[in-house]
C-alpha cells in the first residue's frame, strides 16, 4: 500500500483564520435566511485545507482555525445575546472549539501516513463530531448540521429516510474530503479523489432513491385540516407576565381561536402553541385544587379599582370556547402534579411537580391524557449536570440570565396523544398525534420513540405536531428558519408528516418527505392559519427503515469515527518519534 506524499509546507497564520472566517461564510450561505444548500457540499473544504498545511504545528493552527470561525458562530446565535450575555460569547467559543479540534484531527491523519482516502476520514471524524455535540455532550444540541440545508433537494435529503439527518452530513462532509484529494492536499494521487466523489455520488443517489421509495404514501389516505392559532408574545413577556396582561392577551388568544373555529370547512383539530395557556395549571386537578380553597388573582385595572379572579378563570374561558366551538383542542400549558396550593405558602420546603405540557381538551372537558416533555431545552429549562442540585443551578443562572426560573420537571412517558376526528374516513379511535415541544423536535431519538408510542397495535403516530415557543429568537427571524429546518428532518426519518403551531412563528404544515406544503402565519404576528395535510387512514402504514433501526448506524459510523481519530493521532505520535 502506497503512503501518502511528504506534507505540504505550513500555511501563514493569517490564512488558517481566514480558512476559518470561509468556513463560516459558507455556512451563513448554506442555511437560512440565504438558503443557499448546495453551499453546505464545500462549507468544510476550508477547514480540511488548514489541516493539511499545518506542517508541524497542529495545534496552533487549529486553534487559529477556530478563532476564524468564531465570528461566524457569533453571527449565528446574535439571538443569545437579548437572554444571556455571559452565554452568547460562552457558545461560539463552544461551537468553534468543535471547528478546531476537527481540524487537528484531519492534521494528525494527513500526517499518519496512512493512505486512507480524505473522502472517507473527512466523512468519518464529521459524523463523530456532529454526534457528539447533537446527541451527547451537554445532552445534545441539533442545530446547524452541516447537512440540514439539503432538506430543500427532496431526493438529496432521502437517505435520512435509512439512516437518519447524521447521514447527510456523513456525505457532505465526504465530498469535501474528496475535493481534498483531488486538489492534492491529502498527499495521495489526485485520481483518489475523483473516485471518491464518484462513489459517494452514487452511494448517495441509491439511498436518495431507496429512501424516495420507502418514504411514499401507501394505502387510503385522507387531508386533515389542523387549526393553528399563532400567537406573538416576546419571551420577555413571558417571563414577567402580569395577571392584567394575561387577561388582555386571553381575549386575544380566544377571538383568534374563534376566528379559526368557525372557518369553514371546519378544523378537526385547533392548536396553541407551547406555554401560551396564561393559567398556572392547565390540568384537571390542580384547576380543581385551585377552585376548593378559593384561589384568586387581585388585579387592580386604571382606576385603581380591585377585581378578584379565580386562579381558574382562564381555563374557565378557555372551556367555554372549547364547548360553543365544538373542536379538539391541543393546549400547550403547564400542569402541576401534587399539592399545588404549597405555591401559596412561602414557608413550604416542597413545591408541585411542574411540567411543560400538551393538554387535550374534548367534549367539553379537559382529557386526563397529556404528554410532559420529556426532554427539557439545555440552558433554556435546565443546566446540564448542574439540575441535580437546585440551589447550584440557581446561583449559576443568576449569573448568566437573571430574572429566569428552571422548575420545570422532566415528563417519563414518550407516548402520542390520541385525538378524536368526528369524520367517516377516520377511525372512530381518532388520530395518534406526537407532539415533540420545542427543543425535542430536534432529538430523532425521543421524536421515533414518540412516534412509536408504546408498540401496541394502533399506537403508532400519524401525525406529528410540533408545539413551540419561539419568543426565544427575539427579532432574529433566521433561528426561527433554522428551527424549522431541523425540524423537517424528522418528517423524513419517520416518514410522517408534520404540523408546527409556533408563537411568534414559524407555524407551517409539512409533507413526510420535509418538504414545505403550507405556511402563510409569517413572522412575528398573529395569524389564525387552518393548515391541511394528508394523513394515512389505513390500518397498515409504510413505516421508513429509519423507525426500524433508529439512530444505531449513524452511531456505529461515529464510533468508528472516533476510533479513527484516536487512531490517527497515535500513528502521528510514533511516526514522529522514530518508532515507525
Amino acid at each position: 500500500m502506497s503512503r501518502r506524499s511528504a506534507p505540504l509546507p505550513r500555511a501563514r497564520w493569517l490564512s488558517f483564520v481566514a480558512a476559518g472566517l470561509l468556513h463560516g461564510v459558507f455556512l451563513a450561505l448554506a442555511f437560512p435566511p440565504v438558503g443557499l444548500w448546495p453551499v453546505a457540499l464545500v462549507a468544510i473544504v476550508p477547514l480540511i485545507w488548514a489541516a493539511c498545511r499545518t506542517g508541524g504545528s497542529a495545534k496552533s493552527a487549529a486553534m487559529l482555525v477556530g478563532l476564524g470561525a468564531f465570528p461566524g458562530w457569533m453571527f449565528q446565535h446574535v439571538w443569545l445575546l437579548h437572554i444571556t450575555g455571559p452565554g452568547y460569547p460562552a457558545m461560539g467559543v463552544y461551537m468553534s472549539a468543535y471547528t478546531a479540534v476537527f481540524v487537528w484531527l484531519i492534521a494528525q491523519a494527513r500526517c499518519a501516513d496512512w493512505p486512507i482516502p480524505m473522502s472517507v476520514v473527512a466523512g468519518l471524524l464529521w459524523t463523530a463530531f456532529e454526534v457528539l455535540r447533537g446527541e451527547l455532550l451537554l445532552t445534545g444540541y441539533g442545530f446547524y448540521l452541516l447537512g440540514h440545508p439539503m432538506i430543500d433537494s427532496t431526493l438529496l435529503s432521502a437517505p435520512a429516510a435509512i439512516l437518519g439527518a447524521y447521514a447527510i452530513s456523513t456525505l457532505c462532509a465526504g465530498i469535501a474530503g474528496a475535493v481534498a484529494d483531488a486538489a492534492g492536499w491529502s498527499g495521495l494521487s489526485r485520481p483518489t479523489g475523483g473516485a471518491g466523489a464518484l462513489v459517494i455520488a452514487a452511494v448517495w443517489l441509491a439511498l436518495g432513491a431507496v429512501g424516495l421509495s420507502v418514504n411514499r404514501d401507501q394505502g387510503p389516505q385522507s387531508d386533515l385540516r389542523v387549526g393553528v392559532v399563532q400567537t406573538n408574545l416576546p419571551q420577555s413577556n413571558k417571563i414577567g407576565w402580569s395577571i392584567a396582561n394575561k387577561r388582555e392577551d386571553m381575549k386575544r388568544f380566544i377571538a383568534l381561536t374563534e376566528q379559526v373555529g368557525t372557518q369553514r370547512p371546519a378544523p378537526d383539530v385547533i392548536l396553541w402553541p407551547e406555554t401560551m395557556f396564561p393559567g398556572d395549571a392547565l390540568n384537571r386537578e390542580a384547576i380543581d385544587q385551585f377552585d376548593a380553597a378559593g384561589v384568586f388573582y387581585r388585579v387592580r385595572d386604571d382606576a385603581g379599582q380591585e377585581t378578584k379572579v379565580p386562579a381558574s378563570a382562564f381555563a374557565a374561558d378557555l372551556l367555554a370556547t372549547h364547548r360553543t366551538l365544538g373542536t379538539p383542542m391541543l393546549v400547550g400549558g403547564i400542569a402541576m402534579d401534587g399539592n399545588v396550593l404549597e405555591l401559596l405558602n412561602p414557608a413550604s420546603t416542597t413545591r408541585p411537580r411542574r411540567y411543560n405540557s400538551v393538554h387535550l381538551l374534548m367534549s367539553g372537558r379537559i382529557a386526563q391524557d397529556r404528554y410532559d416533555k420529556v426532554d427539557l431545552t439545555p440552558f433554556g429549562e435546565v443546566i446540564p449536570y448542574v439540575h441535580r442540585w437546585p440551589r447550584v443551578q440557581q446561583m449559576v443562572l443568576n449569573l448568566g440570565a437573571a430574572g429566569m426560573q428552571f422548575d420545570l420537571s422532566a415528563g417519563t412517558r414518550a407516548m402520542p396523544i390520541r385525538v378524536p376526528v368526528g369524520r367517516s374516513d377516520y377511525a372512530a379511535a381518532g388520530v395518534m398525534m406526537a407532539t415533540p415541544i420545542c427543543f425535542e423536535v430536534t432529538r430523532p431519538g425521543l421524536c421515533r420513540r414518540l412516534a412509536l408510542g408504546d408498540g401496541t397495535p394502533g399506537g403508532r403516530a400519524g401525525v406529528l405536531v410540533n408545539f413551540s415557543n419561539d419568543g426565544w429568537f427575539g427579532d432574529w427571524d433566521p433561528g426561527r428558519q433554522v428551527h424549522m429546518l431541523a425540524a423537517r428532518w424528522r418528517c423524513v426519518e419517520l416518514g410522517l408528516p408534520m404540523v408546527r403551531a409556533v408563537n411568534t412563528g414559524i407555524s407551517a404544515a409539512i409533507d413526510r418527505r420535509g418538504q414545505l406544503i403550507g405556511t402563510d402565519g409569517g413572522l412575528r404576528r398573529e395569524a389564525a392559519l387552518v393548515l391541511t395535510i394528508p394523513v394515512q387512514t389505513g390500518a397498515k402504514r409504510a413505516q421508513t427503515p429509519f423507525v426500524t433501526l433508529g439512530s444505531v448506524p449513524m452511531l456505529v459510523l461515529a464510533g468508528l469515527g472516533g476510533a479513527l481519530g484516536v487512531a490517527c493521532w497515535w500513528r502521528r505520535r510514533r511516526v514522529e518519534t522514530g518508532l515507525l
